[in-house]
């Protein structure tokens, strides 16, 4: 893991090595003429440095180093010997979310019972009430 660690880091700093001393991220002739509302032009060079980082450096690091890696990371060896703690920290839900995760299911049970009960009651006041078995409910 900490193998990984270091070949991400110096994968990183090969990435970034271009952005911090040669080039800026985003260079242009056409700004260098003419008036712009410097606003929009920051704006604008703040969008493109954004994707331009994620594309050619965040995405690169991501998916060529650690993406890479994750079947050895996860292996059923690897796990087998992890500790519990280090299982629950990775595979785990947090208290936290779970909290939250058992709040937002009772507040989507309350509409979902009350559209139940709605449905009930139009078809009943239409007369299209059906027993539970789902024959109608007025017999011959």
């Amino acid at each position: 893991m900490d193998g990984l660690l270091i070949s991400a880091k110096i994968k990183a700093a090969e990435r970034l090595s271009p952005y911090q001393h040669k080039n800026p991220i985003m260079y242009n002739d056409e700004y260098i003429s003419g008036s712009y509302n410097l606003e929009e032009l920051v704006e604008s060079l703040a969008h493109v440095a954004f994707k331009r980082f994620t594309d050619y450096v965040a995405v690169p690091l991501i998916e060529g180093k650690l993406l890479s890696e994750l079947a050895t990371i996860l292996s059923p060896v690897s796990l087998f010997t992890m500790q519990a703690n280090m299982v629950i920290l990775i595979a785990g839900e947090s208290r936290q979310s779970r909290i939250l995760r058992e709040e937002l299911t009772r507040k989507i049970g309350v509409p979902k019972t009350g559209s139940v009960t709605c449905n009930l009651l139009m078809n009943f006041r239409h007369g299209l009430s059906t027993a539970v078995n789902g024959d109608s409910a007025h017999s011959d």
